[in-house]
């Protein structure tokens, strides 16, 4: 229960019962339970006052996660309800082309240092250009 353990709660029980007494505590508690209903039914009356307001189309609008609700409102009034199967398709493919390429480097790469030399280029068939500068001006 909020992340207290069986040792915490009984040391709050104590302080409750040290600090307002025996007597008093039932009443604290009751009061303290009709105010946690109170602060639900306040939360519950919003999110169907917005449900209500926001009109058509946001039937399963979570006031938790407004901004997911209106993209999913968006989503399917634009007729766009298979982007997110398309998304995961472009990350498919896009995975598989970094495997690939993974594996092209490793071929390459003949002594295994994670560094294509420029040597292991040559060897692999692929073009190297010259030095980026001019090492006599140094």
């Amino acid at each position: 229960m909020f992340g207290l353990g069986a040792g915490e709660i009984a040391i709050i029980v104590v302080l409750a019962v040290i600090l307002w007494g025996p007597d008093k505590l039932p009443e604290l508690a009751r009061k303290t339970a009709r105010l946690i209903h109170f602060l639900r039914q306040v939360a519950n009356n919003a999110q169907v006052t917005v449900r209500n307001e926001l009109g058509p189309g946001f039937e399963d609008f979570d006031i938790t996660d407004p901004k997911g609700s209106v993209r999913r409102y968006v989503m399917k009034q634009g007729g766009l309800d298979g982007v997110e199967d398309l998304v995961q398709t472009l990350r498919d493919a896009t995975a598989e082309i970094d495997e690939a390429a993974a594996d092209i480097r490793r071929s390459i790469d003949i002594d295994g240092d994670g560094v294509i030399s420029p040597e292991e280029a040559k060897a692999a068939g692929l073009e190297v250009p010259g030095a980026p500068f001019d090492t006599e001006a140094t």
